[in-house]
């Protein structure tokens, strides 16, 4: 009797382990969830599938989808996208954006369409998104503003094509260029503001405008303004001197005010001088003399300065 029922344990334990193993090669057998691909015309599904990582056992859990649907917004190839579940199959719908057959601009008198077309991030060829519209706005708008158009307008439209494809135009209202209405200085310790008034080539307006033709705005000539104080500086003895600009529309004014910033640092002087020469055919003495000169010399710039 006992060993009747030792052997039925035995048996019992020898079904239950190839049960569990074949469980267990059953479910490596199974294929991973299926994760079908619809709505999609010009993007191909493969590419879809490409941003979703399944786990190591072959499924999505909740953050792997939303990666996923996060990465195919990020494209800017989507209008929408869902992602749902149907059992163990996983569905991605799609809508893709139009893609943008011409990008042309309108009412730009001012600056060229390649100028402006190297700025934006919308191309012909790529997907119309609107978020990348609303930042080509931007980037329209602050090229103008760096040009002293402050008053500019741009509003993109777009006319639907054949093939989903849409032609991409912004169109400008440019206004008028700014004056400058008033120019200032920060950080200047060393010397006063009409002082470097007389260094710069930016003026603000007065009633020589006209003639000078020196208060529009104009962002190059602001740059070349810098360069200029720069040098100024250090001819006078400021080696680590830093200018920096910036400019904003004053509405009250209907002009720019322009400010330059100075970090003027220390100012530095000539020390002692001397000449040495191994050299029997060249006389040391009689170098030192030219040497002294050029200290004086030095001494009576940073007089005159003041």
């Amino acid at each position: 009797m006992l060993h009747r029922v030792a052997a039925a344990i035995l048996y019992l334990m020898i079904c239950g382990c190839i049960t569990s193993a074949g469980l267990r090669q059953a479910r490596a057998a199974e294929p991973a969830p299926a994760l079908a691909v619809s709505g999609n015309r010009q993007i191909d599904a493969d590419m879809i599938r490409s941003h979703f990582h399944a786990a190591a056992d072959g499924t999505f859990d909740p953050a792997a989808l939303d990666a996923a649907l996060k990465c195919l917004y990020a494209t800017g190839l989507f209008e929408d996208v869902k992602i749902g579940r149907d059992g163990a199959r996983v569905l991605v719908t799609v809508v893709e954006n139009p893609a943008i057959a011409r990008l042309a601009f309108e009412g730009n008198k001012k600056i060229k369409d390649d100028d402006l077309r190297k700025a934006l991030q919308s191309k012909a060829g790529g997907p119309l998104n609107r978020a990348l519209i609303h930042d080509d706005v931007m980037r329209i708008i602050e090229i103008y503003r760096l040009h002293g158009y402050f008053g500019v307008k741009v509003e993109p439209k777009t006319v639907a094509g054949k093939d989903a494809r849409t032609s991409l135009v912004f169109e400008i209202t440019e206004g008028d260029k700014l004056a400058v209405r008033r120019v200032m200085f920060a950080g200047n310790n060393a010397y006063p503001a009409n002082k470097l008034n007389g260094v710069i080539k930016t003026g603000q307006t007065n009633v020589l405008s006209f003639l000078l033709n020196n208060d529009t705005y104009d962002a190059e000539r602001v740059d070349a303004d810098r360069d200029l104080l720069r040098r100024f500086y250090r001819a006078h003895g400021y080696a680590d001197v830093q200018v920096r600009s910036a400019a904003r529309y004053e509405a009250e004014a209907n002009g720019v005010v322009v400010t330059f910033t100075i970090d003027e640092g220390p100012q530095y002087r000539f020390g002692r001088i001397d000449v040495v020469s191994n050299l029997l055919s060249i006389d040391a003495a009689a170098l030192r003399s030219s040497a002294h000169a050029i200290r004086m010399q030095g001494r009576s710039t940073r007089a005159s300065k003041i």
